[in-house]
């Protein structure tokens, strides 16, 4: 970890008043542009900040950061902070932040895990596996060269979502694990291999630190997860077992995925797809603070380096989204990916005492 003391954050600042008519335009031609730029990692700060002037009581602000830096976790807390700053100064009073524990404790636990038995739990978990789990169209899609990675995302019913909810709670399932089944389902058909790995990304905040649920910094790892299924087990069984296996991965969130790798002795990367379930605490309240200001229109791209990222948003409808590089997946690929991913879903409700190999994949129209 390297500290400075001090650091000038990179602030633009852009009146874009007189282009009314141009200015989404100009917005996405700006944002492609930014994240083009990328980061130095032997220069600080990782993060920069444009702000864009639309109208008399409207900005932009686009906020680019290293994943390095921060994780969602984080984001509450940073805003709250920014929230509670703005209304000091609007008021002209002097600003107290809430004193947080310091990242360099985090560090210090880190160093004290028990890495042995780390190495002993992943040789075991990964000992059957052949080779690693890779998911790509290259060959069969043209490549598109305006952008190298996009997002598709939707949003199921608010009824659908009661559904799933209910057969969560009624057979003692997280979401979490319904989401990650389906996933790994819809994985095994398309790669037909009989064990697959995805990575699923933790919160790495469930360790004994008193106060981490309040520090700001990267806590998140990604760790494979080998799924596999029996044609002799039931749905329900496969998804109790996953659960208990993606529980188990939380004792072992701080092991360098780096090292898992080498351990398995595979010795290159495991996964071609990471799994995210966004279940981070977000409080509403934050954005309330403050009189006469309000933010609409929130969006956000998170890119990773594998070829596709499946992420979660829990909520009154379940949000999925699949970011993916365009170099490997095109938009009608991913419709349909996000299309068999539903379809499971459902056929996991309604065939539950059905083995996960003979959840058909395909839509009514297919």
């Amino acid at each position: 970890q390297y500290v400075l003391e001090s650091v000038d954050v990179p602030f633009e600042v852009k009146d874009w008043q007189d282009l009314e008519e141009q200015q989404e335009e100009r917005l996405q031609v700006f944002i492609q542009e930014d994240r083009k730029k990328g980061f130095d990692l032997s220069k600080a700060p990782l993060f920069r900040l444009s702000l864009i002037q639309c109208a008399a009581d409207r900005c932009y602000l686009i906020w680019s950061q290293h994943h390095i830096l921060t994780d969602g976790w984080c984001l509450s807390i940073i805003l709250g902070d920014v929230f509670k700053a703005y209304e000091s100064l609007r008021q002209g009073r002097e600003v107290h932040f809430k004193v947080s524990r310091p990242y360099r404790d985090y560090i210090a636990w880190l160093q004290e895990q028990d890495l042995d038995k780390a190495k002993s739990f992943w040789k075991d978990s990964l000992a059957s596996l052949e080779g690693p789990t890779k998911l790509s169209f290259k060959s069969i899609i043209e490549e598109n060269k305006e952008k190298d990675y996009e997002t598709y995302s939707i949003a199921l019913s608010h009824e659908e979502t009661e559904k799933i909810k209910r057969f969560a709670q009624d057979h003692e399932l997280t979401l979490n694990t319904l989401l990650q089944g389906a996933v790994g389902i819809v994985l095994k058909a398309y790669t037909q291999q009989q064990d697959v790995v995805m990575g699923v990304t933790l919160s790495g905040r469930s360790m004994d630190l008193p106060g981490v649920e309040e520090m700001v910094g990267l806590f998140i790892n990604t760790l494979p997860l080998k799924i596999t299924s029996s044609p002799t087990e039931d749905t329900l069984t496969f998804l109790k077992t996953l659960q208990e296996q993606t529980q188990r991965l939380n004792e072992y969130a701080y092991s360098p995925l780096a090292q898992i790798q080498s351990w398995s002795g595979i010795n290159q990367s495991l996964f071609d797809v990471i799994f995210v379930f966004e279940n981070y605490p977000l409080d509403e309240e934050i954005y309330n603070v403050t009189s006469g200001f309000s933010i609409r229109g929130i969006q956000g791209v998170e890119k990773t380096e594998y070829p596709l990222t499946v992420t979660v948003a829990p909520g009154k409808q379940l949000h999925l989204s699949l970011s993916y590089q365009t170099e490997h997946f095109n938009e009608e690929l991913i419709k349909r990916l996000s299309d068999h991913i539903k379809q499971v879903l459902r056929g996991m409700l309604h065939s539950s005492k059905e083995s996960p190999e003979s959840l058909s994949l395909l839509t009514s129209e297919e």
